[in-house]
């Protein structure tokens, strides 16, 4: 017997209940059907999850130097700033500029260039902290936003950075050298900053000032006026 099937009918207040009940086999067989199905679900499932990660981490980094890009750092900037501000923590932007970097490339070549470029990348990633975000802002120039850090304790961080730069041999296809770097830092509170784009626009004020007084310097927001404008920057850490 192939096939079997039976109706039962039972009377409940004059309504009609049938129960079929059907071949095992044919059970069986759309049990499988569904357990092979549901495992390529699952699998393809899987296979978009990857994907999504990977369009998304391409969405916000940086493809030569594995850095968050610029669009990412904003994104951060506006939800760090917006938490600095609920919780009355202090917040610093650093903006970091390769010194004379076109120079290097007309001088080295655009692969060295390259080179530098990504090896920067990751001596700015790792000194630093997991909360710190840092990105490339584009060219030549990187942001880094240090959370719950006042104006003095980032400009240790950026000391730190600007030491180890420019204390290091880059070298790479036979040519060995050096660069330098500026840097330029404001914060909140100290610079009563009103908005998230303020912020990164006084750093990079203060950026600005050092490239213009020779580079290779650190400098924050509330001491620009501090230096002649044709002095060369010093590295000045506020008391």
């Amino acid at each position: 017997m192939s096939s079997l099937e039976i109706e039962v009918s039972k009377q409940q207040s004059e309504n009609s209940f049938p129960l079929r009940v059907f071949d095992y086999q044919q059970l069986l067989i759309k049990y499988l059907n569904y357990v092979v199905l549901n495992n390529e679900l699952m699998k393809v499932n899987n296979e978009l999850n990857t994907l999504i990660k990977k369009l998304k981490r391409q969405c916000s980094r940086d493809g030569q130097t594995g850095l968050y890009n610029y669009r990412y750092l904003r994104q951060r900037l506006n939800i760090e700033f917006k938490r600095a501000r609920r919780y009355r923590e202090p917040l610093t932007c650093i903006m970091l500029d390769i010194d004379h970097f076109k120079s290097i490339n007309d001088t080295y070549g655009h692969r060295f260039g390259d080179f530098v470029l990504r090896k920067l990348g990751y001596m700015l990633r790792h000194p630093l902290r997991e909360t710190d975000i840092v990105a490339r802002y584009g060219g030549d120039e990187f942001g880094i936003i240090v959370p719950n850090t006042g104006y003095h304790g980032a400009f240790i961080i950026a000391q730190k950075i600007h030491e180890r730069i420019t204390g290091y041999d880059f070298r790479y296809n036979g040519i060995c050298t050096n660069i330098t770097v500026s840097l330029g830092l404001a914060s909140i509170p100290d610079d009563q900053v009103l908005s998230p784009g303020q912020l990164i626009d006084f750093a990079d004020k203060a950026l600005y000032q050092v490239k213009k007084n020779g580079g290779n310097a650190i400098l924050g927001f509330q001491d620009i006026g501090k230096f002649p404008e044709c002095a060369p920057v010093m590295a000045f850490s506020r008391r």
